[in-house]
């Protein structure tokens, strides 16, 4: 066990240390230089080749396929970090802060650790969709050729995001670590990436405000404590109903389903400080409730990371967040990439700046700007790679990287990929807008023209480079999508919003009313146009009032048309006596309307305040002290690139109040699950450093520059007032973790182990060595006959599960959920030829479904006993049809005739 977890940590520091040469030249613009996303970095770009070269052909899918992908990369690395390395050996002095880098080494193996000891004492794979991420994790081990198969559907390959399977397979196969270990460690280090990444943006952004100091570590701390340890506050509440301290009008306030408070104040009582063994923990993932026209709830998911790890799944939207996270940090470092300061006329756009020790210009005729549609730099050759060089850190390479990155979020969790490409893109237009703010002879609608265009031809390249490079996935990748629908019937309570995102609220009003002060000082020492207070009206009705709208027109074609009803209200039935929806929506919108007013309201404030940035950036300063005089420092890049993360935060709650994506579901429970678990990363990042920077800060912004009024009073005390708040509430949050991981645990009492399926060889050794005899004895690529699954009962496609072997139909639920329409088709007479087999077919009956189906072996154990009820006869017809090939106790193993 020790040595299986310093082999894996190892070959982790490892893959650091070959990328630490490109990740310091990568991010060059950031405080860390990139320090604390390094390993997801190496990660991702090792998992990358890895699976580009399987994917056509050029490398194997084995561990020497794994190394050389390792190998390229250190290549690349070695290639591109050149001139540190020189001066390393020159014995010059590294741009690495050592103190931040040995702290980022520490919290990674704490965190690391941490949780490989937490997972070792609760192992099995053994609920839930734990067993659909081992099956595919096995699936990919077992796939010598492109693609890979899907075990639980004999014939056909994966449809589902399974870079993040892959990316844990290739660390297993480099550790020399099969998927039953990997599942485990590799959940480890995604929480120690997890911990990192939230610190090292939070810490960047702190750095850059006021240099590297203990403010800025704390920080940092602040931030992967809010986004990877913190939970929402109903763990609290669990605490308080379990140990008589029961809250009787909070519970009906917040109306949590299934809280036992609901039952009056003494129950659920037991007295014990982490509530119980039982799954209480799990109320804490569904506090968002919505209800069917009748009156019952309906479920709607809003997990938050640390009840994804308690939960133990390695699902897509968990393996994606380190990566999310690694593009916040490239947005961030394309944000900072260069100070708005004096440029001639003639400066080809976004060209390096000159060095201290440089005093030439390019040649003024190499780009002429003019004032027109199309920027210079789709003109000019010279124009192009400097924007290049100056957009993309290494240029050609670093837009590479980019397209990576990006585009891994379509297969990582494709739900992720719109809103960081369009926090990516928000960056960009932010850059060049300044950048071009500095050129005084471009006419100010002829600035936003080129802007336009040039972030748009920029981020459409990106999203169809991204595409192209994730094409062999595209090919075999199927959807249960329906399209997008109005939500008319569910619009969330404001409770229970409060509940989940409470902390977040309360921290986005302390960041607005600190964003407001801090403009207040810029605009005191700019001669930038003012914004009129009425835009804030106009940015509010059209932020408020599209949804209405849109929400008004789909209750008349839901109410007065037959197909707008059949398309617009999904599977809500009326209930019975009902005869129209309109009571309905007016009832449930007329009550419940405050959330979408409360999340509307906010992102116009926010809208508002990059809007004002904006107008600030309108003035070229024509140096470096004059930047500084407008206030124009490090610390409001960084407030204005955490407004960017809020405004990314609230468009993915306030998206759900009126939309949602269709599903096999027909509800919005998935839409608001994936939505919401990327705003807690974003707001988790943007609330650390407002309650950082507000709390550290010796005096207002606003204190020396800014006039005094009500309305300044009124953004000091909310910003005090909201910071505090937030840090109360992530306190409550904190009562979660603790708990539900001593309650998940079983209060770390049982034998530990990184084994994931050692419960099968304890429980069930018979069936243990039917799976170690089929892993030993059969094809990677055999089909292996087994009992249909049903979906979340890991008792079932045991063998499947924990080989990689095909099987004719697993958990035939999930497999509709991944596959939508087409799985009818796909899966048209499986079932048939199960039933044949197990049910007493004659000898010839089977032998002929064997050879239609290319089935090699049939298992027979307890599931296939239980569900097919599978008789001493049909035994015996079995075993005239096909060769006993392994038996013990009550399991057998047949292998067809050849």
């Amino acid at each position: 066990m020790i040595w299986q977890f310093f082999s894996w940590y190892l070959i982790v520091q490892l893959i650091t240390l070959l990328t630490i040469p490109l990740a310091t030249q990568l991010f060059a613009n950031l405080w860390d230089r990139g320090y604390a996303f390094v390993k997801s970095l190496g990660i991702l770009l090792i998992g990358f080749v890895f699976w580009f070269g399987y994917s056509f052909g050029l490398l194997r899918n084995e561990a020497g396929g794994a190394w050389l992908a390792v190998i390229a990369i250190a290549l690349l690395s070695l290639l591109v970090g050149r001139p540190l390395l020189q001066r390393w050996l020159r014995g010059e002095k590294l741009p690495l802060q050592w103190r931040h880098v040995l702290f980022v080494e520490l919290l990674f193996l704490l965190a690391f650790a941490f949780w490989a000891y937490v997972r070792a004492h609760d192992p099995a794979v053994d609920h839930t969709e734990e067993p659909m991420d081992l099956m595919f994790m096995n699936s990919i081990w077992v796939s010598p050729t492109f693609p890979p198969h899907d075990a639980w559907l004999g014939g056909y390959a994966i449809s589902y995001y399974y870079f993040g399977y892959w990316l844990l397979t290739t660390l297993g196969r480099l550790a020399g670590q099969p998927p039953e270990i990997a599942y485990l460690l590799g959940q480890a280090t995604w929480y120690g990436l997890l911990w990192v990444g939230c610190y090292g943006i939070v810490y960047n952004l702190l750095a850059t405000r006021e240099g590297a100091s203990v403010k800025a570590m704390l920080g940092g701390l602040l931030g992967g404590l809010m986004v990877a340890f913190a939970g929402n506050p109903q763990g609290f509440f669990e605490w308080t109903q379990a140990n008589g301290l029961a809250m009787p009008a909070l519970a009906r306030w917040f109306q949590v389903n299934n809280f036992p408070g609901l039952s009056g104040p003494d129950a659920g009582q037991t007295g014990n400080w982490f509530v119980s063994f039982d799954w209480w923990w799990w109320r804490a993932s569904r506090v968002i409730g919505d209800r069917w026209l009748n009156g019952d709830h309906m479920e709607v998911i809003d997990e938050f990371p640390i009840f994804s790890y308690v939960l133990g799944d390695n699902h897509p939207h968990v393996t994606a967040m380190p990566f999310a996270i690694l593009i916040i940090a490239l947005a961030l470092n394309l944000f900072l990439q260069r100070r708005p300061v004096a440029l001639p006329i003639n400066r080809p756009l976004a060209a390096p700046l000159p060095q201290d020790n440089e005093d030439t210009e390019p040649d003024p005729q190499e780009v002429q700007y003019t004032n027109g549609w199309l920027p210079p730099l789709l003109r000019s050759p010279v124009a192009m790679r400097a924007y290049m060089a100056s957009a993309f850190p290494l240029g050609g390479i670093g837009a590479l990287i980019v397209l990576i990155a990006v585009g891994s979020l379509i297969f990582l969790n494709t739900w992720d990929f719109p809103f960081y490409w369009l926090l990516l893109g928000l960056s960009l237009l932010i850059v060049i807008w300044r950048n071009l703010g500095q050129i005084t002879t471009l006419k100010q609608s002829t600035r936003w023209q080129q802007t336009a265009t040039i972030v748009v031809i920029t981020m459409a390249a990106v999203a169809i480079g991204a595409w192209l490079l994730y094409y062999p996935y595209l090919l075999t990748a199927q959807s249960q999508a329906g399209g997008i629908v109005p939500n008319l019937f569910n619009p969330t309570r404001l409770p229970q919003f409060l509940l989940m995102f409470g902390f977040a609220i309360m921290g986005l009003i302390a960041l607005l009313g600190y964003s407001w002060q801090r403009l207040k000082v810029l605009e005191t020492r700019s001669s930038a146009p003012q914004t009129p207070i009425g835009v804030l009206g106009i940015v509010g009705a059209l932020t408020i009032g599209f949804p209405v709208i849109f929400l008004v027109m789909s209750a008349l074609l839901a109410v007065n048309t037959p197909r707008g009803r059949q398309l617009l209200t999904g599977n809500m039935p009326l209930p019975e006596g009902a005869t129209s929806y309109l009571p309905f929506i007016v009832e449930r919108w007329g009550t419940n309307f405050w959330t979408l007013l409360l999340l509307g309201s906010l992102l116009t404030v926010t809208l508002w305040l990059i809007w004002r940035y904006l107008q600030q950036l309108s003035v070229p300063a024509q140096s470096k002290h004059d930047n500084e005089q407008q206030g124009w420092d490090g610390g409001t890049l960084t407030d204005l690139f955490v407004l960017l993360l809020a405004l990314i935060g609230l468009l993915l709650v306030y998206a759900p109040e009126f939309v949602y994506l269709r599903d096999n579901f027909s509800t919005r429970m998935n839409t608001v699950f994936k939505f919401y678990y990327q705003a807690w990363l974003l707001f988790g990042l943007a609330t650390a450093y407002t309650v950082t920077t507000v709390v550290g800060r010796r005096s207002s912004p606003s204190a020396a520059d800014a006039p005094s009024s009500n309305i300044a009073q009124v953004a000091r005390v909310g910003t005090f007032v909201g910071a505090l708040l937030s840090v109360t509430l992530v306190g409550l949050g904190l009562f979660y973790p603790v708990m539900a991981i001593y309650s998940k645990t079983g209060g770390f009492g049982g034998e530990a182990t990184f084994n994931t399926v050692a419960y099968v060889a304890q429980y069930s050794p018979a069936e243990w060595a039917a799976i170690e005899w089929v892993r030993a004895n059969t094809p990677d690529n055999a089909i292996v006959l087994e009992s249909k699954g049903s979906s979340y009962y890991s008792n079932y496609n045991r063998m499947s599960t924990m080989t990689g072997r095909q099987t004719l139909m697993g958990w035939d639920g999930h497999e509709s959920q991944w596959r939508g329409k087409a799985f009818g088709e796909m899966a048209q007479g499986r079932d048939q030829a199960l039933e044949t087999i197990y049910r007493g077919g004659s000898p010839v009956q089977i032998a002929q479904t064997l050879a239609q189906w290319q089935i090699d072996y049939v298992y027979v154990g307890p599931s296939e006993r239980s569900r097919y009820g599978l008789t001493p006869q049909g035994e015996r017809n079995l075993a005239t049809a096909m060769d006993l090939a392994f038996e013990m106790g009550d399991v057998r193993i047949y292998q067809r005739r050849r």
